[in-house]
């Protein structure tokens, strides 16, 4: 490698660059000369102002002076005009170089490392777009799962959960709940064969053109829910339920009206609001 002539200049860190190959950048500011006398120096090396548009991906390395003013502001062109895994060199001539490993990693460069005078950094390897594949079976994957939680949790030992234990300890349904899913007809298309909510004598009376039935008061007041759900509102009511259209109420307080008293009247709901 040549001397450089301008031995005060900043450049002359790049001395110690000799290995350096590829395609090269020089950045410079206000120093051009003796820019350009420490890129001739080094084969297929080209000089630009900080400010120049560099080529995208074009460049195996970047050597820059430190300039503290505008050194952040360069650093964004240089990571895109770098290759994928190129490297940027970034000289001081000063004799304690600045800590600028954090400011390269914001700018998205990896492994910052200072050596006397130059701070060197890479560019990742992969770029925007990039793609790879993980070659590895889902059945060592799963394999390899099972065996570590055995493992993690003393199971190999035979000690292993049963699984009836596991169903005999989850909270079974209540008896009312059963009794609601079996009767509960009121998401089907027809009546259920045994429907005890109502449903098929309306389904029957309706294909038969006779008259639906009138409930009186006091029949609707000692009548007995079969679903549970009358006094919860329409949204769980059966399709045949008497209280359909009709407000919630507490399942052992029928609210009638006390227009509500004769036998064969219309039913009348009391709706007044307690609130």
């Amino acid at each position: 490698m040549a001397t450089i002539s301008a031995q005060s200049s900043i450049w002359k860190f790049t001395e110690s660059l000799s290995d350096l190959n590829g395609d090269i950048a020089f950045l410079y500011e206000n120093d051009l000369a003796a820019a350009k006398d420490a890129a001739k120096s080094f084969d297929n090396a080209n000089v630009f102002h900080s400010d120049s548009v560099l080529k995208d991906a074009g460049y195996d390395s970047i050597v820059i002076p430190y300039v503290s003013g505008s050194f952040d502001s360069v650093l964004p062109r240089v990571y895109a005009a770098l290759k994928p895994g190129g490297n940027i060199y970034i000289g001081f001539s000063m004799s304690v170089p600045v800590d600028v490993s954090f400011n390269l990693l914001i700018a998205g460069f990896i492994n910052p490392t200072a050596t006397g005078a130059i701070t060197t950094a890479c560019k990742t390897a992969w770029d925007q777009n990039s793609a790879a594949s993980i070659q590895t079976s889902e059945s060592n994957v799963v394999e390899s799962a099972w065996t570590s939680l055995a493992s993690t949790h003393d199971l190999m030992d035979g000690d292993m959960v049963d699984d009836d234990a596991l169903l005999a300890a989850a909270v079974p349904l209540s008896e009312a709940a059963v009794k609601q899913k079996e009767n509960d007809c009121s998401t089907k298309p027809r009546a259920c064969k045994n429907c005890s909510c109502g449903r098929a004598e309306m389904e029957a009376a309706v294909l038969s053109g006779a008259p639906l039935p009138v409930i009186s008061d006091e029949e609707l007041k000692s009548s007995v829910s079969n679903c549970g759900n009358c006094a919860k509102g329409d949204a769980f009511r059966c399709a045949g339920c008497p209280y359909l259209g009709k407000p919630a109420f507490a399942a052992d307080e029928v609210p009638l009206a006390e227009s509500s008293s004769k036998v064969g009247a219309a039913i009348t709901l009391d709706m007044t609001d307690d609130f």
